[in-house]
């Protein structure tokens, strides 16, 4: 293996420029020194040649360090958030950043504790992170340099990166109304969580908006929702309302139940109901059949554009306003969506008359 680390003569050699002006552009302070078409080379061959800057030298001469820290609240040991760690660390190390990680619990006394540690290694700005959209518990001293990502603080006016709730769950919302549901239930989280509250809203807007029958009776609230509540409420909807074609998962863990409790119904889905959900979690949405449709959430652009804001910040070069930043996750569709069954037909017509008939013919 070859260990050897790569210098900036050599990435001056490979550019075909001089050492000097390598130094400039990989510091940041190549801006009217040379071409763009310069600057790009100079980064793609120290980005072949895995040059990093000597990091002891650059924080002794601009008396600071090259690290940022990020405070986590599960967002390391969740299998939703994983993308948001990835993104900030690959954004940090674009940026010739180094990332300082410390897992936390989502109370004041254990994020000022983890605070304190990072201010003690010196890093030049702080990123809190959490694994679902929620308020953080702040101490009393905070850094200067705060950014929140899929979460936002107590207090304070921080630059702040969440999913836009609405403008996500209405798209797979959409599809059931342009498809022609008129018959749709959801199944919603009843805990006031931001991400709770703004669907539900969500939900009733398009309501509204395609005219669905009886939409504030076919809501169902459940605490802590998932496949467990999930199953529960599929099967009383269908069974209590069977003209129901259409069911709106809070989550995917939500719409895996539902999946379980129409397979016992014998009900097929998308031909007799269609289901539609949030959250993309790959170990789900990925593995039912049929493939289920949900909206992703964009854990990785928050944790890039949060961190890139971040450096801004620290670098002083930050022009942005907008404190609060919301970012639409994105629509992916598979199979579990289709036109509405006939409203003459039962759903438990189709899944049992077949056998029946099987048997006749028999």
């Amino acid at each position: 293996m070859n260990l050897k680390t790569a210098k900036l003569a050599d990435v001056a050699k490979a550019a075909g420029v001089s050492t000097s002006l390598v130094s400039l552009v990989l510091s940041g302070k190549g801006s009217n020194r040379c071409s763009e078409e310069t600057e790009a080379r100079i980064k793609a061959a120290a980005l072949e040649l895995g040059y990093r800057a000597n990091r002891l030298a650059r924080s002794l001469k601009e008396q600071q360090t090259r690290t940022i820290g990020l405070l986590s609240i599960e967002v390391a040991t969740s299998p939703y958030a994983g993308e948001l760690l990835m993104a900030a660390q690959r954004s940090a190390r674009s940026h010739d950043y180094d990332l300082f990680f410390v897992e936390v619990e989502n109370n004041a006394k254990s994020i000022g504790e983890a605070l304190e540690l990072m201010a003690e290694h010196q890093v030049v700005g702080v990123l809190i992170a959490a694994f679902f959209h929620h308020e953080i518990e702040l101490p009393e001293r905070l850094p200067s340099n705060l950014v929140f990502a899929n979460c936002f603080g107590s207090r304070g006016d921080y630059p702040t990166y969440v999913p836009a709730e609405t403008a996500s769950f209405m798209q797979s919302l959409k599809m059931l109304g342009i498809s022609g549901h008129q018959n749709v239930a959801v199944i919603m989280e009843e805990l006031p969580w931001p991400a709770a509250v703004a669907r539900t809203e969500t939900f009733k807007q398009a309501a509204q908006q395609f005219e669905w029958v009886d939409s504030a009776r076919r809501m169902h609230f459940y605490a802590d929702v998932n496949s467990n509540q999930g199953y529960e409420a599929a099967m009383k909807i269908m069974l209590e309302d069977p003209s129901v074609t259409a069911i709106a998962c809070y989550n995917d863990r939500v719409a895996m139940g539902v999946y379980q409790a129409l397979n016992e119904l014998r009900i097929s889905i998308p031909s007799q109901v269609s289901v539609v959900a949030f959250d993309d979690l790959e170990l789900i949405s990925g593995g039912l059949r049929p493939g289920l449709t949900t909206v992703r959430l964009p854990h990785y652009q928050m944790g890039r554009e949060a961190v890139e804001r971040l450096i801004r910040i620290c670098e002083e070069r930050d022009e942005e306003t907008q404190k609060l930043v919301e970012i639409r996750g994105e629509l992916v569709v598979r199979d579990s969506v289709s036109v509405p069954r006939p409203a003459t037909e039962s759903p438990f017509e189709a899944s049992f008359s077949a056998p029946l008939q099987e048997k006749e013919e028999k």
